[in-house]
């Protein structure tokens, strides 16, 4: 592997862990905010573009508009998990494979 393709990894995977270990559970609306924020500086960081934010009952929602064509993405920020499942479910990279609350490898 080359020097650049190591750098490029180490920063996916960092960019994975902050979201891994970003705590937000669907139902605890201030951690969903915080969730919104890290990926709304991750999603800046690697489009050049800042999001809007949209708040629907509580709940921080991010869209970002650009380009043309549009493309519509839909995806989802909250991780489902309670807030302290961290302590039974790690963030950890062994052997090549990530694990952690929604990563899967």
């Amino acid at each position: 592997m080359t020097a650049g393709a190591v750098t490029e990894l180490t920063a996916m995977l960092a960019d994975l862990e902050e979201l891994v270990v970003c705590e937000s559970f669907s139902a605890d609306h201030a951690a969903l905010a915080r969730s919104a924020e890290v990926v709304g500086a991750l999603g800046a960081r690697l489009l050049g573009v800042e999001p809007e934010r949209i708040v629907i009952e509580g709940v921080t929602h991010l869209r970002w508009v650009f380009g043309t064509p549009r493309v519509l993405l839909v995806g989802h920020h909250d991780t489902v998990w309670p807030t302290g499942s961290l302590r039974s479910h790690p963030w950890s990279v062994v052997d090549g494979l990530a694990r952690g609350r929604g990563s899967w490898t």
